[in-house]
């Protein structure tokens, strides 16, 4: 069995996790909102993944990925905003229902905004009428009641209240279009969260800030196709983390399934340009941009291996390396 140590030049995961973190620290401060340091970010992502060592079995560009949602939305991946969740080898970014909330009030259109699920027993009335939606509830204190329903309201600074209150059977008919049948759905887990989600995300359609603090929520549509392996990166090999410790591999970890049997140390550095052109492609899909949309000057006659590292990168294949001419 080949020791994980062959694979990462003998660097437990963390270290490895912590040192690609330091590396992208300018372009974590660059999509970060003002009151997170890029610190603070990396500090609530390793503590996660150090309390779940299957986020340590990622791929790396997963974790990358579901890194760039959470920074672009300017939340942190702590558990109480945010977090990263595996689903086998690949990360996803899941915002919690504060971190939602937190990112629809930073919008500043907002006089105030909240959300909740209303239990069986619970005092709940809810009205249209000719002057608009009546709301009340009263939440109760029987955590183990059934569900009955979600909701989410809001009012804006210039006065007007929006709601939407979504039923247990539209709740459910949300999560029969979502991969709730896996194990690892956050339904499963989480379902007064994701019910909630729900009805924030039926709110976002008629407000515009809610919309874009949701818009980036793989958690909430999930009726993608199922999230594929991409091809592993050169020595960037994470170990499949059953049994391992969340500061180091234990001995005999398993080593990724599509990992080579080793990694040779006198493998050539890529240049600069194509690391470059390869995290941009990366960022691009990250992003939702088109496969076809090549930056331009990668498009010039004498940048042909710029713009074969901005595809790589895009469809999370290895970084190419190319023969001295």
């Amino acid at each position: 069995m080949t020791d994980i140590t062959t694979i990462a030049a003998g660097k437990p995961p963390m270290v490895m996790l912590r040192e690609r973190f330091e590396a992208r620290k300018t372009e974590l401060k660059n999509m970060l909102p003002s009151d997170i340091s890029p610190d603070v970010f990396i500090r609530a992502f390793t503590t996660g993944a150090t309390l779940n060592p299957k986020i340590q079995a990622c791929t790396w560009q997963s974790i990358w990925d579901a890194c760039i949602k959470a920074a672009r939305a300017g939340l942190l991946p702590d558990g109480v905003e945010g977090a990263i969740v595996p689903f086998k080898a690949e990360a996803q970014w899941i915002p919690m229902v504060q971190g939602v909330l937190r990112s629809a009030r930073r919008s500043g259109q907002l006089a105030w905004i909240d959300a909740n699920v209303v239990r069986q027993g619970e005092a709940f009335e809810y009205a249209i009428t000719q002057d608009g939606p009546r709301f009340r509830h009263e939440p109760g204190e029987d955590f183990n009641a059934p569900i009955l329903r979600a909701y989410a309201v809001a009012r804006t600074k210039d006065g007007a209240f929006y709601s939407a209150v979504m039923s247990k059977a539209e709740i459910d008919k949300h999560r029969s279009y979502s991969r709730a049948a896996r194990e690892d759905s956050p339904w499963n887990s989480w379902y007064e969260a994701m019910a909630i989600k729900t009805a924030i995300k039926g709110l976002g359609k008629f407000l515009p800030s809610v919309r874009d603090a949701v818009a980036d929520d793989d958690s909430l549509a999930e009726v993608s196709d199922p999230p594929r392996l991409p091809a592993p990166l050169p020595a960037e090999i994470l170990p499949e983390s059953a049994g391992a410790s969340p500061e180091g591999g234990a001995p005999g970890a398993v080593v990724h399934p599509t990992a080579p049997a080793a990694v040779s140390t006198e493998q050539a550095e890529p240049e600069r340009e194509i690391l470059v052109a390869y995290n941009n492609g990366a960022d691009a899909r990250a992003s939702g941009e088109a496969r076809k949309n090549v930056p331009k000057h990668y498009r010039e006659a004498d940048r042909v291996r710029e713009q074969i590292a901005w595809l790589a990168g895009f469809d999370s294949k290895p970084i190419p390396t190319f023969e001295e001419e």
